[in-house]
């Protein structure tokens, strides 16, 4: 998804969200929390292909049917991006003088760095309405751009602005900054486990292929991880399914 201003999400039907009630019920409660002026952080954690992102765009479809404006940015794994690429492609659309500001300080000094910081954040707790703003694949920023979120989390429990951060954890411990993250006001980690056996088979049943497979064979072969319950469903359906196989739309994506 590209970063900037998010007007529209389009609803995918065979993979529509499953299996999260409980979660997307948390983060409503979170977004209304927002909109009344008590802002949050939610850093979202999980292996890949646990819904983080799926997760992230139900949120987003929520805030803007509320009238919630939603700024997307995507975190690149490439180490050429450009420094602060996430807050660039929020401040697209959300103060464009800000990002003008921000590519011309060249953030050399630690004085320098302070003033994006406290730059970024100014246009983003001073948006004047509510606001989402959607950072995915944070484990691929780069420090200084952690360093704008830590500053900003520490100034969203007073202003209509939620932060809902992706994070891919395929380690058991915590990443090292997330404690750093969770430690600001208002902060919290919502970590996503797989599927439980009645979500597992109301997701090949969208597929119609849960009298193909048996959906308790699938738990135990994927751990309830989404993704690889969607694809299997797809492979079913499509008939190229094979039991010793990963489908590749898998192997690409993990």
């Amino acid at each position: 998804m590209a970063g900037g201003m998010l007007w529209r999400v389009t609803e995918p039907g065979p993979d529509a969200l499953v299996g999260r009630s409980a979660e997307t019920a948390a983060l409503r409660g979170r977004l209304a929390a927002a909109a009344r002026g008590r802002g949050r952080l939610v850093v979202c954690t999980g292996e890949p292909g646990i819904g983080k992102t799926r997760l992230a765009r139900e949120l987003a479809a929520v805030a803007l049917a509320r009238g919630t404006a939603v700024a997307w940015a995507r975190c690149a794994e490439d180490e050429g991006a450009p420094a602060y690429w996430p807050w660039q492609q929020v401040l697209r659309g959300v103060d464009a003088e800000a990002l003008t500001a921000l590519a011309a300080v060249p953030a050399t000094s630690p004085q320098d760095r302070f003033r994006v910081r406290a730059g970024v954040a100014d246009a983003v707790t001073g948006f004047g309405r509510p606001l989402l703003v959607v950072l995915d694949d944070l484990q691929w920023c780069d420090e200084p751009s952690l360093a704008v979120l830590r500053h900003l989390a520490d100034r969203l429990d007073t202003v209509p602005v939620m932060v809902f951060a992706t994070w891919r954890d395929t380690e058991p411990d915590p990443p090292a900054p997330l404690p750093g993250l969770l430690r600001a006001p208002g902060a919290e980690e919502l970590r996503l486990r797989g599927l439980d056996l009645a979500a597992v088979r109301e997701q090949l049943d969208a597929f119609g292929a849960v009298d193909a497979v048996a959906a308790g064979a699938v738990l135990d072969a994927t751990g309830g991880n989404p993704l690889l319950v969607r694809e299997i469903a797809r492979a079913v359906a499509d008939g190229t399914w094979r039991e010793d196989r990963v489908p590749r739309s898998v192997r690409d994506v993990v």
